[in-house]
């Protein structure tokens, strides 16, 4: 995962990549529908916490891309709520292995694509 130098956004970052590890290997090791869903319920709050607390900083900061970026959070929270129990468990192991493993990485794209531009603004207000 990619730093951006500002450790709230650092630790939340590493803590998304964390629960999707979890998630993943839950899904590799054939949990149930049951596990998979309140793990992954887990991880979309997470995500939803972290994306709340981006955006403000991205309005506070003018961050002229907050548009995109925002998009992309909705983007990226439609594809995690659709990644529920039923669907990683009719997946079968490897299936729901190999989908969150991919979303893992969208989400460590969209922190390199966004987040990392956006840094230098909010940091700055986070200064001032």
């Amino acid at each position: 995962m990619i730093e951006i130098n500002f450790p709230p956004l650092d630790s939340d970052h590493r803590f998304l990549m964390a629960m999707l590890d979890e998630l993943a290997r839950a899904a590799r090791e054939g949990a149930d529908a049951n596990l998979l869903e309140d793990q992954s319920l887990e991880v979309t709050a997470s995500l939803e916490s972290h994306f709340a607390k981006e955006e403000r900083m991205l309005e506070e900061c003018l961050d002229a891309k907050r548009g995109q970026h925002m998009a992309r959070h909705a983007e990226l929270l439609d594809s995690m709520s659709a990644m529920n129990g039923a669907v990683l468990s009719a997946l079968g192991p490897v299936g729901a292995y190999e989908r969150v493993m991919s979303f893992a990485n969208e989400l460590a794209l969209e922190v390199a694509a966004f987040d990392l531009e956006a840094a230098p603004g909010i940091l700055a207000l986070q200064k001032s």
